[in-house]
């Protein structure tokens, strides 16, 4: 029994990957066929997936409303391009057995799968699982929000710098830094005195050191510096901030963090206020200071020019109340009480108002001292001084300013601060940040850091603190477990934190700082990619694909599933050894280089059929390999390793290579063919294997046009009616006879007028495709210009065209020699390919599907091109002179023609009936081919639903119908078979054409056959000196008459 054909269903479901089969049926997009991954991935027995809806099994998470109109929008861009449509990474959760629905991120692929007409029978929809990936993403963007700290140290407006190592490499330098220095960023990575010479013997490198090895914090209140900005040395008064700067998994400090403040301005205002203080009655004496004298009797002012100025008026002696209205709007009131209420006893006053400047409208701040004069008991004069303190109200407000700037960032900080003062760590300060992940509220300001979190109590974090406040040295640690209460439920958390002790000017601890990062997520990356890491491992293992994994420069080999160690012949062994020794038969082949440059490049290399000489438990042998190397890159885009895929397809090609063979063999046939052949090739119909006989007739050497489309070699062509003709035959795979056909060619230089008989014959590949077109032709020139003179001289021109017809008879005879020749020749090398790939197969055993469809495909050809040798050899056969005529019973060659197809009807439930069925003069052979050949088309174009009934009946041939038919009497008069079936039928127009030979009406890969059987039937029948005809009703069956003498004469 043959093989049944393998279901497509089954095939596509043992594919890897989770794939499913889709109906183009919008919208419903039923699903006719799945992967066993996309099953698993729908939570559905196959059964129930099997006809659903693909959106059914589906659908959208609630709470991560992802649409699934982004899969609609794909699927309709697909059915309206006919291409491959693929979406970005996207978001769509799946629910486990509990209906629980997981995040999940995909990559969906949709491919159409075109018919021969080019519609869409079906969608492959591909869904492939980011969610590795993806999470791994969110896992480096958890990072880098730790990162977002360094960010706010940049933008910070106070010089934020961090020196690494004990060479003090900058490592981060903030551009309020970069301003104060007067330096670029490509101070960056260089060490400090190598940027900043200056300081070296300023005592600064020794206490960054002091800090980097000690981890104990530095901070001082105006210290002097003498720093050189742009090129020239000025002197700056800082306040200092030194603290040890850890990395995540280090428990030494890995540099100094420093936050430095310039104060220089405040400084040099504050000892210009001292100075001016202690020098007011000197500045009085010499009028650096406004004075102002009021005559308390006389209410007469007297002021000074440096009054004036301020106040911006240009006369002496105002009134008061002039003088007042110069003052801020908001401060009037203050001045005007405070100088009524001297007057009225109040001794003294000291003050402080604005008045705005004339010219630039910004205020002046001024204070004013004044004390009442007395004579005799009486209040005479009020006097005082009124002092310029713009510059120290500016500073005092610039250094508050500050120090909220620096409150503000500690609040808007990303992780976690708290300030604890005094030993009982009361907190003073707490972020938002430190609130949320203690998850205690704002109320835990004021509150002690034991009262907050008393959950804490035997953890060994209290006695941290505490030993930080008595030593002053900071403490830090990483990825420490800690369990908090979080509303009312004990929650446990991963952290890296650290206690800095807070040291005043006098270098007293008062308190510690608290800084923290919350790594619980991290943690619990870190245990999905090691997740991630076995399910790749166990994926390896259990891919039906052979796979690799390559770590290092080195090529270690970390993992490498069964299928891949059984390509290289080996065991699991190999597991850990470099690529070089676990393979050492494949030094001196490419394949090391070609890794190590994927390596090196990052660029995947594909090899498509390639060789590998491996040793596989018996000697050194040639296998061939489809395989990708693939690079793989950790977070920061670095290649660590290589994921190598192969498939084994030596066997497909050495069927490649034993069709290669047999077409060489075709090639040099066509070569000694004593008739013109050629071939032309693919879309552009370019000549090949033009063979001397093809020279002859073109008038050109092969040299001259071979890898030449048709009508770039013979431009002369183009108008002979030959381009629709050629278009037609590889659009519809349907052989083409030409009538005598007269051409224009240039044959040596100048236009000859020609007259050629030729067959276009369609070329076939293994998937059904036309490549090429075979030309047979042969140069009828002479026999047509001896007909036409015969035509014209019939009397004079009898010999000539005598001899003409023997030239003719000789053409056909030897291109009836030729094909008999040719029939015989070629069935050597098919039988050999037969042979060889049965041979393929038993030695190849268990194949992949793809395989066992190459292999199906070559036994197909095969098949096709021995019937087609077959039915040449035939057909040729028929043209033999030498055959006897002898009385033949049609009853019994009817029985032994139809006795082949009793299984055939068995199969389809079909009949066949006769009646009538005589005894004439013929060929018996001949006879049997003609029922056989008429039966066999009739089952062939039966109805595939219709059970096929066939109806052949004998009668004797009228005079009414002999005058039709226009057929000779012979005294022994003609018998009529009429063969009648109810099949698929034709059109009437098409009834000549189906008797040409190698012409059909239906494409081969609906309708099996070569094209010559209903032209043998012909050609039996003229050997008769008889007829046939049919008569066609598109859908309603067909009827085919044979008219033969009783008795041939």
């Amino acid at each position: 029994m043959p093989q049944q054909p393998t279901d497509y269903r089954t095939i596509f479901s043992a594919m890897p990957g989770a794939s499913g089969l889709l109906l183009p049926n919008d919208p419903k997009f039923t699903i006719i066929a799945a992967t066993k991954e996309f099953a698993e991935f729908a939570g559905a027995d196959m059964g129930k997936l099997i006809g659903s809806s693909l959106f059914e099994y589906f659908p959208d998470n609630p709470e991560a409303p992802i649409s699934s109109g982004d899969i609609r929008k794909s699927l309709a861009k697909c059915m309206e391009t006919k291409q491959v449509n693929e979406l970005e990474i996207q978001r769509y959760d799946l629910t486990d057995a509990n209906g629980i629905f997981h995040e999940m991120y995909w990559t969906v692929i949709h491919t159409p799968i075109l018919d021969e007409s080019g519609d869409i029978s079906f969608i492959i929809h591909t869904a492939v699982n980011k969610t590795e990936s993806v999470l791994s993403e969110k896992k480096d963007l958890k990072i880098e929000s730790l990162e977002f700290a360094g960010n706010i140290f940049r933008q910070s407006s106070i010089a934020i710098h961090i020196f690494s190592g004990p060479d003090m490499i900058i490592t981060l330098a903030n551009d309020a830094t970069l301003n104060f220095w007067g330096k670029d960023s490509s101070i960056v990575g260089k060490p400090l005195l190598e940027v900043m010479p200056e300081i070296k013997e300023q005592g600064f490198p020794e206490i960054i050191r002091d800090v980097y090895t000690t981890g104990k914090p530095f901070e001082a209140k105006e210290k002097r510096a003498i720093l050189n900005h742009h090129g020239e040395a000025r002197e700056y008064f800082l306040d200092i901030i030194l603290q040890p700067f850890y990395e995540f998994d280090n428990r030494r400090p890995a540099g100094v963090m420093a936050m430095v403040n310039d104060v220089t301005q405040s400084h040099h205002s504050m000892r210009t206020l001292a100075e001016k203080e202690k020098a007011l009655e000197l500045a009085v004496e010499i009028g650096d200071l406004g004075v102002f004298n009021i005559d308390l009797t006389q209410n007469v002012v007297n002021y000074s020019h440096q009054i004036m100025e301020w106040f911006g008026v240009e006369r002496l002696n105002l009134p008061l109340t002039e003088l007042f209205k110069k003052v801020h709007p908001d401060d009037i009131a203050l001045v005007s009480d405070t100088f009524r209420n001297t007057a009225k006893g109040k001794i003294n006053h000291d003050i402080t108002f604005r008045v705005p400047h004339a010219k630039t409208g910004k205020n002046q701040y001024l204070r004013s001292i004044g004390q009442l004069q007395t004579e005799e008991g009486n209040y005479i004069y009020l006097s005082g001084i009124i002092q310029d303190i713009t510059n120290v109200v500016r500073t005092r407000v610039e250094v508050e300013e500050s120090e909220q700037r620096l409150r503000s960032f500690i609040q808007s900080a990303p992780f976690p601060i708290g300030i604890y003062i005094g030993r009982e760590m009361r907190v003073e300060m707490a972020n938002q940040a430190i609130i949320d992940v203690w998850g205690k509220g704002p109320d835990i300001v004021g509150k002690t850091y034991f009262e907050n979190l008393p959950e804490l109590a035997g953890t060994g974090i209290y006695e941290s603190l505490e030993r930080v406040f008595d030593t002053g040295e900071a403490y830090h640690a990483n990825n420490q477990r800690i369990e908090l209460v979080v509303d009312g439920i004990k929650t446990p958390f991963y952290f890296n934190y650290s206690f800095t002790p807070l040291i005043d000017g006098d270098g007293k601890i008062y308190g510690v700082m608290n800084t923290a990062a919350d790594v619980t997520d991290l943690n619990i990356a870190k245990k999905k990619v090691e997740e991630s890491e076995d399910r790749y491992r166990t994926l390896i293992e259990e891919s039906t694909v052979a796979a690799a994994l390559y770590l290092g420069n080195d090529l270690v080999i970390q993992y490498a599933n069964d299928l891949m160690i059984s390509y290289w012949g080996k065991d699991k062994s190999v597991i850990g050894k470099t690529f070089r020794d676990a393979i050492p038969e494949l030094q001196g082949q490419p394949f090391e280089q070609f890794l190590q440059h994927v390596f090196e490049s990052g660029k995947t290399y594909s090899g498509l059929q390639e060789k590998a000489v491996l040793d596989v438990g018996d000697g050194l042998k040639d296998y061939y390999f489809n395989y990708t190397y693939k690079a793989l890159r950790d977070a920061d885009g670095a290649v660590y390793g290589i994921h190598h895929m192969a498939v084994d397809v030596t066997a497909e090609v050495h069927a490649k290579q034993a069709i290669e063979e047999t077409a060489r063999n075709f090639r040099n046939m066509i070569l000694q063919a004593p008739v013109a052949i050629c071939i032309l090739r693919g879309e552009g119909l370019v000549f090949e294997n033009v063979n001397r006989m093809m020279e002859e007739v073109i008038g050109k050497k092969a040299a001259e046009v071979e890898g030449k489309s048709i009508f770039e070699a013979m431009p002369e062509l183009e108008n002979e009616g030959l381009q629709p003709v050629l278009q037609r035959v590889m659009r519809e795979g349907l052989s083409y006879i030409s009538d005598e056909q007269e051409f224009h060619l240039l044959r040596d230089g100048k236009i000859e007028d020609a007259y050629i008989r030729y067959i276009y014959e369609p070329m076939i590949d293994l998937s059904g495709q036309v490549e090429g077109v075979m030309v047979v032709a042969t140069d009828v020139t002479q026999q047509a210009l001896a007909r036409r003179k015969i035509e014209e001289i019939v009397s004079m021109r009898t010999r000539e065209l005598a001899e003409a017809n023997q030239h003719l008879q000789r053409s056909n005879a030897e291109l009836e020699q030729f094909a008999y020749i040719a029939s015989h020749d070629l069935q050597e090398p098919l039988r050999k390919i037969s042979l060889f790939t049965q041979m393929l197969e038993s030695s190849l055993g268990d194949v992949s599907d793809r395989a066992r469809n190459q292999m199906e495909r070559i036994n197909n050809s095969v098949g096709r091109m021995t019937n087609l040798i077959r039915d040449i050899l035939g057909y040729s056969q028929l043209s033999r002179k030498n055959d006897v005529f002898v009385e033949v019973d049609l009853e019994k060659a009817f029985e032994e023609a139809v006795a082949d197809f009793d299984l055939i009807l068995q199969e389809k439930g079909g009949t066949i009936e006769h009646i009538g069925l005589p005894v004439i003069e013929a060929i018996p052979l001949q006879m049997i081919q003609l029922f056989n050949n008429l039966v066999s088309n009739a089952l062939k174009y039966s109805k595939p639903d219709v059970s096929p009934r066939i109806i052949i009946k004998g009668a004797t041939l009228t005079d009414e119908e002999l005058s039709i038919h226009k057929l000779p009497t012979n005294g022994s008069g003609y018998v009529k078979l009429r063969f009648c079936d109810n099949g698929i039928g034709f059109a009437q127009e098409y009834a000549d054409k189906i008797f040409q030979i190698f012409q059909r009406l239906h494409g081969k890969m609906q309708y099996e056959g070569t094209g010559i059987g209903l032209a043998m039937c012909r050609k039996i029948a003229e050997n008769h000196k008889g007829l046939i005809y049919a008569v066609g009703h598109e859908g309603k069956g067909a009827e085919f008459v044979v008219i033969l003498p009783v008795k041939q004469l």
